[in-house]
């Protein structure tokens, strides 16, 4: 029996329709386990890991956070991070989502 990919989902929004079907293309069935707090230090970072210990990481964090999170999922061995990317339409003021990058 195939098992599903536990993937930790770092963000204040849960995702998607789209972003879920965009994630299952990547990653395929996945279980996922949302973090909806605010990280307030990087030591949090390593706790959330240590504790639900996913395969796959998708976050939406300050540029400095994610440069902690690429450093540590490189130290553990784990597949890079993550990070939906958005297009921004001016004329009608919203985000539209486009895929995901890995931040190496």
């Amino acid at each position: 029996m195939d098992e599903s990919t536990v993937v930790l989902w770092i963000s204040r929004h849960g995702p998607t329709p789209d972003m879920d079907a965009s994630l299952t293309e990547i990653v395929g069935d996945h279980q996922l386990i949302r973090h909806s707090k605010e990280i307030g230090r990087a030591k949090s970072l390593s706790t959330l890991l240590d504790i639900h210990q996913p395969e796959r990481v998708v976050a939406t964090l300050p540029i400095d956070m994610q440069e902690l999170l690429t450093e540590e999922l490189f130290k553990r061995g784990m597949k890079p991070m993550l990070r939906p990317v958005y297009h921004h339409r001016r004329t009608a003021g919203e985000f539209v989502f486009r895929g995901y990058e890995e931040v190496l």
